[in-house]
């Protein structure tokens, strides 16, 4: 992958945790599904790991690009 896919990547990434975040609260605020929103919680842990990765990954490809010399 190069930098643009892996910050796509990471945003894609991101919103999925946002959604399932947003999913969670829900399901754990006046709801009988309580363990359902916990795991949902977990989940979105893991796409937010993802995303760092991504992210880091990113930076490292872009602090190893050629340095463009001005024009």
């Amino acid at each position: 992958m190069n930098r643009e896919q892996h910050l796509t990547a990471a945003t894609e990434a991101l919103a999925k945790a946002g959604r399932i975040a947003d999913t969670a609260e829900h399901l754990t605020r006046g709801s009988a599904r309580h363990a359902e929103g916990f795991h949902l919680a977990a989940v979105g842990t893991l796409y937010n790991d993802v995303a760092r990765t991504h992210l880091e990954l990113a930076r490292e490809l872009a602090e190893d690009a050629p340095e463009q010399a001005d024009a």
